[in-house]
């Protein structure tokens, strides 16, 4: 990243921090220095930047390159010789980044390069001076230890060659140092709202997805052996029929990769529409199909096939086709062509740690293991250190074979049947399930020295991406599940299929980026373009989306910002047009699909406006929000200024474009006051005494951080297991144990002395108390209630009228009081067994997490307790199963319509036999909610009707951060 040619004469000028030179000495040397541009490591945010920042520069994209040439730890501290800041994590980085562009010290100027630089060690100076220092650094939000500092980086790496491609550097940008490398992200609260900005409306608007034509359908039934009218398609060795636009989805994989020649393809289909059972079919059809093409090899070598068709001929069925999938005897048809087009090698599944185990049970319900069947020797492996990891037996089952003593070829070749093993695994546990593969062989040997090479055996005919926005990566660096993806290609004969599962994918062409990437990399022939797109166009595609979405189309623009919005959104459109029936499926929930609606249309949202009383509380909320407006206001006056004094060059900086950024800025920048207010009024959006507590200095703002709710919080998640606490055979006397000491836990935390205040001041949980009470009441009445259905819908198929609810907020803190304050008041129905609260957060490991899901997807018999799961969106917001559930309550506003979608998707879904009932909870009077609700609500109205439509008589953020 790097500052302005800023020489003497331009000393008073703040350093431009777009031609900044970061110069870093190895480890070990003095002289020996590794030299980039700051601007080698922009932000995709920082991009769209008019005047760079600190905060316009990925710090991880840089760590993750210093480790990659030069070994330095990503954890390792980078002392500065200058007076700045030492940089320890991305706080510090920003920290010091300021200085330099302030001029706090002298920025020196290089001899060499004529440019501003800034001097890093991987060891502190000696003699140095004792740095001037601002405000210390946040410690990182779910940090529970410091970060090592001055490691010693292996001196053996020392001499990696300097720039390697950018594809095979790791990227850890999902998963924070501090965090166990096997847990998803923590709780947030303050996530950038761009980050989920309701893009996939606009997509939808520009190119609608999703019907099959005649044509297609012809050939996909024609693949399923099945009729045209079918409304359910078997599949020999799958146990649960396919409804055909899944059956459409599974051929519309395979054509990809077998006709098309395109290595990869993506789903984007919504929460509960089936993504996991479609790709376990396509994972068991393709290892069936390769059984059976070796059969006919065996057949056809004995020159007298009776089952299956000779190599040469007419005919163009199969002897013993039947109701089976097309038999790739049949020369010319798809099966024949899935099967030369992709390898004997294991399916290898990349999940998120928490949907491991669901990926098991699915494929449990979904192969059919009986004696006869065709799938009956296809299973399905986890392999993680919770629910255990693949024996040496199977993975030597599955290894390549390695190419003889001697060759140069790394190329590996498959064992036959490898293709019947399926691993589920995580992302971050990839690369080292790769490395069980490596194989160390002598390739030249003296006296006095030997010489080895590393090969490895483990390859993939298909790779599956679950919930790959995750780790969608940036325009230089793939992140390390399409890394390994990368390795396997090159040492393998025919390149795997890489396919992603995403109900995010629709918010953008961002999400594309890793499987446009392999797309052409992988291409057993050139592709000059694919879907239209040429190679290395795709970023210019995301600006425009960006754009956008940002900048929606408005009644009032000025004739200005038309000619810049036109233009864009036609090269939108028309890449879209070309790129998505090429590369995407995504259907949503009552979609037509062949003339019938797939499954049931969304459930409604309820939106429930709960305002703060009047009082103090309100009163630190204006307060607090007066101040974070005029912060908003004054900095976009001095841009304006600044524009002004530039000479008024170019259009003038957007009101509205500049104050959606300066709040996106200020949801992930804790460094200056305002931005700190912006995430306390935040994180109090369902507890607004929690603003007060903290601006009165009651409660300290650490106290609201992740690390120290999860320090009080895991133990109590551990006595609410419910094989213990809420098991029929505990005694009321150790259930009040129980109870006394979660009790004594809760304690320990500030939050307990202001528990009445907290409840009377939030209008939000005493609404989900009323909404308890009546599960409980609900609970007692007969299940032919008239009053009961027409209020809440049928009950439970399993006898009972026992319903469950699940209650989410954006902000961990807000989960925590939540939990305190619904165990304080239904105190009673607990002890009596008749509610259950379960808490589930980001100190609760992913084994746990899957228990309590499984809990709360029980039949109830009897007598059983009403379950209430608390939990925020980040945790069990996606990926979970709870159909048994049927009120799913939001109790804050979060970033996206997507995010919330995907929430509600957790009981809204296919398999879902009672009426859902989704609540969506918002406080007119919490700016934070109202800037939140307005970029959701009026993006989306504007993105699918081309209206100005305003919900509420918002007229837009302007109106609302200038009032």
């Amino acid at each position: 990243m790097s500052s302005s040619n800023a020489g003497p004469a331009q000393s008073n000028k703040p350093t431009d921090l777009n031609h900044l030179l970061l110069i870093v000495h190895k480890p070990g040397t003095e002289n020996e220095t590794w030299d980039h541009a700051l601007n080698e490591f922009i932000s995709l945010d920082g991009r769209q930047s008019q005047i760079r920042a600190a905060g316009d520069f990925d710090y991880q994209a840089f760590r993750n390159t210093l480790f990659g040439d030069i070994s330095i730890s990503r954890n390792d501290t980078l002392y500065t010789r200058s007076q700045f800041v030492n940089i320890e994590n991305e706080d510090t980085f920003a920290n010091c980044l300021t200085q330099v562009q302030n001029r706090d010290n002298t920025v020196p100027i290089h001899n060499l390069y004529k440019l501003p630089h800034l001097e890093l060690w991987p060891t502190d100076v000696p003699g140095r001076l004792r740095p001037r220092r601002g405000a210390p650094p946040r410690q990182p939000q779910g940090s529970t230890s410091n970060q090592p500092q001055g490691s010693t980086p292996n001196p053996e790496n020392s001499d990696r060659v300097r720039n390697p491609p950018s594809i095979d550097r790791p990227v850890d940008d999902q998963v924070e140092p501090e965090r166990d490398p096997e847990d998803p992200d923590p709780d947030k609260s303050g996530s950038t709202d761009k980050d989920y900005d309701d893009g996939h409306t606009l997509l939808d608007t520009l190119v609608p997805l999703g019907d099959a034509n005649d044509d297609e359908w012809k050939q996909v039934c024609k693949f399923f052996s099945c009729k045209e009218t079918d409304r359910r398609i078997e599949v020999l060795g799958i146990s649960l029929a396919l409804l055909p636009y899944q059956a459409y989805a599974v051929w519309r994989v395979f054509k990809q990769v077998a006709t098309d020649n395109i290595r990869s393809y993506m789903i984007g289909d919504a929460p509960g529409l089936g993504k996991t059972g479609t790709s376990l079919t396509i994972a068991v059809i393709f290892a069936m199909l390769k059984t059976t093409y070796e059969e006919v090899r065996k057949e056809r070598r004995t020159n007298n096939p009776k089952n299956h068709l000779p190599e040469i001929g007419d005919e163009k069925v199969c002897p013993t086709q039947g109701r089976r999938i097309l038999c790739p005897c049949v020369q010319g048809g798809l099966s024949y062509d899935i099967v030369r087009a992709l390898d004997d090698f294991p399916t290898i599944i990349c999940s998120p740690p928490g949907l491991i185990r669901q990926w098991v049970q699915e494929a449990e319900k979904w192969i059919d293991h009986s004696p006869y069947s065709p799938s009956r020797k296809i299973n399905v492996f986890p392999h993680h250190h919770e629910l255990g990891l693949l024996s040496l037996e199977i993975r030597k089952n599955i290894a390549g074979i390695l190419p003889p003593m001697g060759e140069e070829t790394s190329i590996i070749n498959p064992k036959l049947n490898s293709s019947s093993t399926i691993v589920v695994l995580s992302s971050k546990g990839i690369v080292p399930f790769e490395n069980l593969f490596g194989v160390v062989r002598p390739i030249a040997s003296t006296k006095r020295r030997k010489q080895t090479k590393t090969l490895n055996s483990l390859g993939s005919s298909l790779m599956f991406f679950d919930e790959y926005h995750n780790y969608k990566g940036s325009k230089n660096v793939l992140t390390e599940p399409f890394q390994v993806l990368h390795r396997m290609k090159q040492r393998l004969r025919l390149p795997p299929m890489a396919i992603g599962l995403s109900a995010s994918l629709r918010q953008g062409p961002i999400f594309f980026r890793p499987f446009v990437v392999y797309a052409f990399h992988s291409a057993t022939t050139p592709q000059a373009e694919i879907g239209g797109l040429k190679p290395g166009e795709l970023e210019k595609y995301c600006t425009d989306f960006d754009y956008l979405v940002n900048n929606p189309e408005r009644s009032n623009m000025t004739e200005r910002q038309r000619r810049d919005h036109a233009p864009r959104q036609e090269r939108v459109a028309t890449f879209l047009r070309n790129f998505l029936p090429q590369m995407v499926l995504a259907r949503k929930r009552g979609t037509i699909f062949r003339g019938r609606r797939i499954a049931a249309q969304d459930a409604p949202v309820n939106e429930i406006r709960l305002d703060m009383p009047q009082g103090q509380t309100r009163t630190t909320f204006e307060a607090m929000s007066a101040r974070v407006k005029r912060y908003i206001n004054t900095r976009y006056n001095e841009e304006y200024k600044n524009w002004v004094d530039g000479g008024s060059e170019g259009n003038p900086p957007d009101k509205a474009r500049f104050y959606h950024q300066t709040v996106d800025g200020m949801s992930n920048d804790y460094r200056n006051r305002n931005s700190r207010e912006w995430e306390i009024l935040t994180k109090a959006s369902c507890f607004p005494y929690v603003a007060y507590l903290v601006n009165s200095g009651l409660v300290d703002n650490d106290d609201l951080l992740v690390n120290r709710i999860n320090a009080r919080a895991t133990p109590i998640s551990r006595l609410l297991d419910p094989t213990r606490l809420f098991d029929p055979s505990q005694t009321p006397e150790s259930r009040r144990d129980t109870i006394r000491v979660i009790d004594e836990i809760l304690d320990q935390s500030p939050f307990p002395a202001h528990l009445v205040t907290l409840r009377n001041q939030s209008p939000k949980i005493r609404w989900v108390e009323g909404r308890i009470d009546e599960l409980l009441r609900i609970a007692r009445q007969p299940r032919d209630s008239v009053n009961v259905i027409q209020g809440f819908g049928p009950p439970p198929p399993d006898g009972t009228n026992i319903r469950h609810a699940l209650v989410l907020s954006q902000a961990p803190v807000s989960a925590f009081i939540s939990f305190m304050v619904l165990w304080d008041s239904f105190r009673n129905a607990i002890l009596q067994g008749r509610l259950v609260i379960q808490y589930a957060h980001s100190g609760v490991k992913q084994k746990p997490r899957a228990d309590i899901a499984a809990y709360m997807q029980q039949d109830c018999e009897g007598r059983r307790p009403v379950k209430v799961l608390v939990s925020t969106t980040e945790i069990f917001g996606e990926g979970f199963n709870l159909q048994r559930v049927n009120t799913a309550i939001i109790t804050e506003v979060g970033g996206s319509y997507e995010k919330q979608r995907q929430a509600f998707g957790r009981v809204d879904r296919t398999g879902q036999t009672m009426r859902p009932l989704l609540y969506q909870l918002y406080d007119q009077e919490n700016l934070c909610e109202r800037v939140r609700r307005l970029r959701n609500q009026t993006r989306r109205t504007i993105a699918e009707s081309g209206q100005d439509e305003r919900d509420d008589g918002d007229p837009g953020i302007i109106d609302l951060i200038d009032r």
